[in-house]
């Protein structure tokens, strides 16, 4: 039987300026578990525009513009931008940068682990 599992999957954070690792899909007992719906949000809370740049990089890959789905975004003082995350296979993780230190914190709004039957 097929199990979907919905919780807080990481807490928020601050981006830096190196590619660093927000989330990471855990292995299970079951290898075709899944992350799927995910949608985060990206907040500047800085005195200046600044952008984002997120990937979801497949179990085993680095970050490269081919995982990219979200390049060089700018985001307004004081204003948000919400993502919807690529789908993500066992061991691959959800990985995000900005354009300067702490300026930009990354928040977990919804998404569950999808494990088939």
């Amino acid at each position: 039987m097929s199990s979907v599992t919905y919780q807080k999957l990481f807490e928020p954070s601050l981006l830096t300026t190196g590619a660093a690792t927000i989330y990471t899909v855990p292995s299970t007992s079951v290898a075709e578990t899944v992350l799927r719906n995910m949608v985060i949000r990206v907040t500047n809370y800085s005195t200046a525009t600044r952008s984002t740049t997120l990937h979801a990089v497949p179990s085993g890959g680095s970050v490269s513009n081919t995982n990219a789905f979200a390049n060089a975004i700018a985001i307004p003082v004081n204003d948000y931008v919400d993502f919807q995350v690529p789908l993500l296979e066992v061991s691959g993780a959800l990985q995000g940068l900005a354009d300067q230190n702490a300026a930009l914190n990354i928040q977990f709004i919804s998404g569950n682990l999808f494990t088939p039957g």
